[in-house]
């Protein structure tokens, strides 16, 4: 319970810091479909118009259903809360998941994963989700 509780309150911090980015987010010109999908938040767009959801408290998104669910009954990765003690802040690859997604740290919290867009992997030298070949092992396929 006190994991779950931990996890609450750190997601206030991901979601400020989400909530200033979707602002800047446009859906003029985006085909419908979601976009900036987070386990806490996910944005809807929609002839044009966005709509951001936000999961709130205890839950996140499952993304196959794309509705927040009971943080306990959530696919991974958003289901699993890491670790963050030991690491610098920054953004680390989901390597169990094929780093089609990402996780925040900062100052020793854990601050949610992160999607990549559909193809794409997260790129750890650049910070950003790219194409494969471009993204060196384990997350890509790029040589030397």
């Amino acid at each position: 319970m006190k994991l779950i509780a931990a996890f609450v309150f750190l997601s206030a911090f991901a979601f400020v810091a989400f909530a200033n980015k979707a602002d800047e987010f446009s859906c003029t010109g985006k085909k419908d479909g979601y976009y900036e999908i987070a386990c806490k938040s996910f944005i809807h767009c929609r002839n044009g118009y966005k709509t951001i959801h936000y999961c709130k408290g205890d839950k996140v998104l499952d993304r196959k259903k794309m509705k927040c669910v009971n943080i306990k009954k959530a696919p991974l990765p958003c289901g699993e809360i890491i670790d963050c003690s030991n690491k610098k802040d920054g953004h680390y690859p989901d390597i169990d998941y094929k780093c089609k997604s990402f996780y925040t740290c900062e100052s020793g919290k854990f601050l949610g994963h992160y999607f990549c867009p559909d193809g794409l992997v997260f790129n750890k030298p650049i910070n950003a989700c790219d194409w494969p070949y471009n993204v060196p092992p384990p997350c890509g396929t790029k040589t030397f």
